[in-house]
């Protein structure tokens, strides 16, 4: 029964670090696809299309004019994605996860600015979204003619 115990207490930081690391994973896998998304309907649609953390506000299938596009205030539970339609802004697709913290490259601060595709698909802009976990980082790096890529220990813990 000792021997179990022992061997059980071994396990379950393994368990713990394969966990988290998974989340991250996760994560970088849903802020990728919705980076692509964005960038596919901003060319297929020719219309801009905003990029941006997830706010606590819900306008799912509603039109809302540009000045009240919800945009919260970090990526940390999530991103939504709005289009410029002639009725106003409209959110196409809503990614959620667990809370995280996603900063920038030096992990000095939690990155909040929105990515606005242009209906060529250029973001004309540069951004890091980084997670650490136990020490690991994965990023995922827009560059301004609005390509991602993931890095691994491309940023700071």
């Amino acid at each position: 029964m000792a021997i179990l115990a022992t061997l059980a207490s071994l396990a379950v930081p393994s368990f713990t670090a394969s966990r988290d690391r998974a989340q991250q994973l996760y994560v970088i896998d849903q802020l990728e696809a919705a980076v692509v998304t964005a960038r596919h309907i901003a060319v297929s649609e020719r219309a801009a299309v905003t990029l941006c953390g997830l706010s606590t506000r819900r306008f799912l299938g509603e039109s809302v004019s540009t000045d009240t596009i919800a945009c919260g205030d970090s990526y940390a539970r999530g991103v939504s994605l709005w289009i410029e339609t002639t009725a106003g802004w409209h959110m196409r697709h809503v990614w959620e996860w667990g809370p995280v913290v996603i900063s920038n490259r030096d992990g000095s601060r939690a990155v909040s600015e929105p990515i606005v595709f242009s209906p060529r698909g250029l973001a004309f802009r540069n951004m890091t979204w980084s997670t650490c976990v136990n020490g690991a980082n994965l990023s995922l790096v827009l560059n301004r003619v609005g390509r991602p890529v993931r890095r691994m220990e491309w940023g700071h813990c």
